[in-house]
């Protein structure tokens, strides 16, 4: 006879995998929202600031699809002088990239209010011409 307070065995693993699916669910939120915090905590940068620096590089995206060597690509291009490329830099970001893709509003809006300033806040101490980024999670 089981107690009021055990799971059945057969539902024990299901409970445990849904666990783990929240579990990290939450990590990727967390990672997402620490990375939005630190962009809005820096108020004393202006937009004026951001459009300034960002007009002065020549910033590119190279997309690809998963397991083609983008991480390759990313190392091989940090090897020119001037240049910063970054391999997958929000990783946690899709479900903003899949509304920007969808909506030239919330595409412009992202960029706007949260994409420029977290790359000036990555880059602005490189002593850069250029800024790349390399992204397999951008399909």
């Amino acid at each position: 006879m089981q107690s009021k307070n055990t799971v059945p065995r057969g539902n024990t693993l299901a409970i445990l995998e849904n666990l783990l699916r929240c579990q990290c669910k939450m990590r990727h939120i967390m990672r997402l929202s620490k990375k939005i915090i630190k962009t809005r905590l820096n108020f004393w940068i202006n937009s004026e600031k951001i459009e300034e620096w960002v007009s002065s590089k020549k910033i590119f995206f190279i997309l690809s699809i998963g397991r083609s060597g983008t991480k390759f690509l990313a190392d091989l291009l940090n090897k020119a002088q001037g240049v910063y490329i970054v391999h997958e830099p929000v990783r946690d970001d899709f479900q903003a990239y899949q509304d920007a893709f969808h909506s030239e509003e919330k595409a412009r809006d992202y960029s706007r209010h949260f994409r420029k300033k977290e790359i000036y806040l990555r880059a602005r101490k490189k002593g850069i011409k250029s800024y790349g980024e390399v992204n397999s999670l951008l399909r």
